[in-house]
């Protein structure tokens, strides 16, 4: 962790914050303690700022990222419905909950959980995630 320090010449006490992009603030004090909990502040608020989303690679599945994906990028896409029936084939593989577009008063579109009761997947998809799910047999 970072400490405040002095500057030859200057007065009081003075500590920086380097953030992740590369730009740096610094700010000069009377106390050191003062220089202290600015610096603590300032840290924590950037190490909240690049927490990785949905708690990291390690924690998340690909179909939680595909839910994510889905609510930030494909509605400004022109194929976005193709894409979104897609993504809802790996959600509901995963035990997630579908997503459908809802347009609201002012015509803008919104991606959310569907309301409606499950359906079944598609034969094909169906079959694969079946194979997949089955256990191996490892004797020849």
């Amino acid at each position: 962790m970072r400490k405040p320090f002095q500057i030859a010449g200057r007065d009081g006490w003075h500590a920086e914050v380097k953030y992740p992009d590369g730009h740096a603030v610094r700010r000069s004090f009377d106390k050191h303690g003062d220089a202290k909990d600015w610096l603590t502040e300032k840290m924590a608020r950037a190490k909240a700022q690049t927490a990785p989303l949905l708690g990291g690679p390690a924690a998340v599945t690909l179909a939680q990222m595909l839910a994510e994906y889905a609510k930030r990028f494909t509605l400004v896409k022109g194929g976005y419905a193709a894409e979104l029936g897609r993504i809802n084939h790996y959600l509901v593989g995963a035990g997630l909950p579908r997503l459908q577009v809802v347009v609201d008063g002012t015509k803008r579109r919104m991606v959310e959980v569907e309301s409606a009761p499950e359906r079944a997947l598609p034969r094909g998809f169906q079959g694969h995630l079946t194979a997949l799910l089955k256990p191996h047999s490892t004797a020849p």
